[in-house]
């Protein structure tokens, strides 16, 4: 008996087809980029760099409540009183969405920091 003889094919396998259809190789995933619903988001994806990354690894960002969050941050509350009131994770994810936003920058330490601060003093001094 040969393997290769078809008398030898057991009997389990009479009824079987002679050729197993070949499995089409699964198409390539379409990588689709769903646009933000919130159009704060739309914007900042449009004019800040990397932004794109940040938004989708970012908790904040992704959260039903993100323009509270941000108002609490630029009205004074604290990262922690947010991070309680919204169940973040952490501080440092607030932080780290004001920075890439440049809501860090709009926080009213920052602004009033930049307000009485002369512009000379931000220069490199010449060595």
């Amino acid at each position: 008996m040969s393997l290769n003889d078809p008398q030898s094919t057991p009997a389990v396998l009479e009824g079987a087809p002679e050729e197993l259809p070949e499995e089409s190789a699964p198409e390539a995933a379409e990588t689709t980029t769903t646009e933000p619903s919130n159009p704060k988001l739309v914007l900042r994806l449009e004019s800040i760099p990397d932004f794109d990354r940040h938004s989708r690894k970012c908790q904040i960002c992704s959260h039903p409540d993100l323009d509270e969050i941000e108002d609490q941050f630029i009205n004074w509350t604290t990262a922690e009183q947010i991070r309680k009131t919204f169940k973040i994770k952490g501080e440092s994810t607030i932080y780290r969405h004001a920075r890439a936003t440049g809501l860090d920058m709009l926080h009213p330490i920052r602004a009033a920091f930049r307000a009485k601060a002369p512009a000379s003093s931000f220069e490199r001094p010449e060595l």
